[in-house]
This record gives structure tokens, C-alpha cells and sequence, in this order.
């Protein structure tokens, strides 16, 4: 995206993303099983998988953004649909890669939320909503005996198991998570410079995330003993309550309903208090967080890289204070911004940015100087 078209909010929410995704990283590779103090332990917990939430719901914006839909739908140019088909096939393919040493690689998904997003451009704002819904609706297909029938015959088949992982079994499955996707991409047609809006995106996002979690905090599973007696047919009431469970439960490892629901909540409000710092922080405070949003392909790629050689090496993995785990991702993310910084002078894009944009051949080379901002 041009420099002079890009959103400096949606830059600082992406770099926010990228630094709490560091910290979960480092938290899950070097930390031992009781990590102390156990407040900030549960805090980084419960921040896991919410800052790739984040992530794809930028990725929403930033494709609304470059196809210019922002408010009636329009058709796409045959050259930014090619261009954003280079793109999501190169990520893929880097994704799979990165799966030999990362199983849990978001880039291999990111690349089908793009594939799917350039036939949902022309989509209304209506049309986007309902869609959001349906994906996030087939949270509920997991309740069904019938796909626990397909996950077992998916075993059995490569390629079946291939797409069923990334249709619903994945780390970052396209149902429900394209509606993260689908989100981003309503959010960017929207007056994002509106107070008002921004107030009640972000009201909305904190009830859907207050609402969600104290939800699936309360054992309503339980209440299954008031509609069937175990005692008489357990068969039924373990079926109940294993329902109710379903859709009740917060972990955004698992693709439930309310889980879905609180990820999206903290996905709004983060994105609309970084679109406030944006506003209110200096250019030098803002600095950092913008720099990592500009590469942040290069940040996920290269923390990736680091963390599992540090781990290897140095056989790491133990750590019991979380402290030391979060001042390393920190340390890391610092220096990652030095170096993304003195790149920037003479180019215009992060390295693998750069690269992204080559693939699989370019007309512009690594050593493009920077363009004006306008």
C-alpha cells in the first residue's frame, strides 16, 4: 500500500499485535509449567491467540483498503486482484514452510483469508455483516456426531486433512476466523474518523468481551442435570451437557461461539485505541509501533527464526518467572525496531515485504529508495 494512503492507527494497532504476539511466543516456548507472578501469567494467557485475532482483522481493513471499497461496492481491477493473488500465494507457500518448525503458523491461513476476501470485495456492507455471521455460525457444526464422523475419515487422507485443517481443525481456521477477516474489511468502509462511531465500536467491542467471558465463566453446563436426569439416562444428559459446554466455553484455541465473540471484542477495542494514539501520541512516541506495523511480515518471520534457534541451542524452556520471558520478547522487539529503522532509510518496505512484492518477479529491486509521503 502507498505510503501516502496508509492509516497510521491501523499501522500502531499492527505493530501492537505483532509485539503481543512475541510475548505469547517467547510465553509458550520458554516458560516453565507454574511461571511466576501468576496474575501476569494468567494476563498473557488469556491475551493468546487474540493479538493473530487482531492480525486478520487488519488484514480485513488493509484489503478494503487497497481495492478502495470503501463505502459502495465497486468492481476490482484485474491488476490489484493479480497483485493480491501473488501475494496471498506467496504466503502461503512461506507459511508451509514455516510450518516445518512452527505448526502454529498463521501465514499459510492469512493467505485463504485473502483468496476469500477478493471475492468478497464487490460484497456490500449488508452482505459482509450476514457473512460474518454465517462463518461465525458454523461454530456450532462441532456439536454435530457428524464431524467427528469427517475428522476421523480426514485422518486417513492427506489432502482431506489438509483442508479440513484449514476449514476447522487449524491453529487459525477459515470457519469461524474469516469472520475476524470479513470484520476488518467492514470496519475499513467505515468513518473511522467519526467520534461517534469510534465510541460505539469500542462500547460494542467491550460488551461483547465483558458479556462473553462472564459467560463462559459461569457453569451453566451444569444446568443440564435440571432438563435430564443422569441418573435415568446418562447417555442423553452427557450429550447435553457436553452441547452446552461447547457453546459456553472462552478458549480461543477452540473455535467455539462465545469464544469467537470475545475475540472479536478485544479485536475492536484494540484497534480503536490504537486509532486514538494515533491521534494523541507525539511522532516520536508513536515510532515504534508504527515501524513494526510497516514490517511486520519481517517481525513475525524473523521472531519466528530466533526464538526456535535461541531454544535449540541453548535448550531453553523452563523459565519459571515470566518476567525474564516478557523482558526477552521486549529486548527482541527493540532491537528488531533499531534494525527496521536503518532499513527503512533506503527502502521502502521491510525485507520480506520486499520480497513479497518481488514474487515471483519484480521490476523493482531491493535498493528502491524511499518514497515522499504525501
Amino acid at each position: 500500500m502507498p505510503e501516502h494512503r496508509r492509516i497510521k492507527g491501523y499501522d500502531m494497532a499492527r505493530g501492537l499485535a505483532i509485539l503481543i504476539m512475541m510475548v505469547i511466543n517467547f510465553n509458550c516456548m520458554l516458560s516453565g509449567e507454574n511461571s511466576f507472578p501468576v496474575w501476569l501469567s494468567k494476563a498473557v494467557d488469556f491475551m493468546d491467540r487474540r493479538a493473530a485475532v487482531l492480525l486478520v482483522m487488519l488484514a480485513g481493513t488493509g484489503l478494503t483498503l487497497i481495492t478502495k471499497q470503501k463505502s459502495m461496492p465497486q468492481s476490482v481491477s484485474p491488476e490489484t486482484r493479480f497483485i493480491l493473488l501473488k501475494r496471498a500465494l506467496f504466503l502461503f507457500l512461506v507459511g508451509y514452510c514455516l510450518t516445518l518448525i512452527w505448526p502454529a503458523d498463521i501465514l499459510h491461513f492469512y493467505a485463504v483469508f485473502i483468496y476469500l476476501g477478493i471475492f468478497l470485495a464487490k460484497a456490500s456492507n449488508r452482505s459482509l455483516i450476514v457473512l460474518a455471521f454465517i462463518f461465525w455460525f458454523t461454530c456450532f457444526i462441532q456439536i454435530i456426531d457428524l464431524f467427528e464422523l469427517i475428522q476421523q475419515i480426514s485422518i486417513e487422507y492427506v489432502l482431506a486433512g489438509q483442508i479440513m485443517d484449514i476449514c476447522f481443525t487449524g491453529y487459525y481456521p477459515v470457519f469461524p476466523w474469516m469472520a475476524f477477516f470479513i470484520t476488518g474489511m467492514w470496519l475499513a468502509r467505515q468513518d473511522i474518523k467519526c467520534p461517534i462511531f469510534r465510541k460505539w465500536t469500542f462500547v460494542s467491542g467491550i460488551l461483547m468481551l465483558i458479556a462473553s467471558e462472564i459467560i463462559g465463566r459461569v457453569p451453566i453446563a451444569s444446568l443440564a442435570g435440571i432438563f435430564i436426569d443422569p441418573a435415568t439416562n446418562f447417555e442423553s444428559y452427557y450429550y447435553l451437557y457436553y452441547v452446552i459446554h461447547i457453546m459456553t466455553m472462552i478458549d480461543l484455541n477452540v473455535p467455539t461461539p462465545l469464544s469467537a465473540i470475545s475475540g472479536m471484542g478485544s479485536g475492536l477495542c484494540l484497534i480503536i485505541i490504537s486509532l486514538w494514539m494515533a491521534d494523541h501520541f507525539t511522532e516520536r512516541q508513536a515510532a515504534h509501533l508504527v515501524t513494526a506495523g510497516k514490517t511486520s511480515l519481517t517481525f513475525y518471520i524473523g521472531h519466528i527464526l530466533v526464538l526456535q534457534t535461541v531454544s535449540i541451542c541453548f535448550n531453553l524452556g523452563d523459565i519459571q518467572n515470566i518476567l525474564m520471558v516478557i523482558s526477552a520478547a521486549l529486548g527482541l522487539f527493540l532491537v528488531g525496531i533499531k534494525i527496521m529503522e536503518h532499513w527503512l532509510v533506503k527502502h521502502s518496505k521491510g525485507p520480506f515485504e520486499t520480497i513479497m512484492r518481488r514474487f515471483p518477479f519484480g521490476h523493482q529491486g531491493f535498493g528502491a529508495a524511499r518514497q515522499p509521503i504525501r
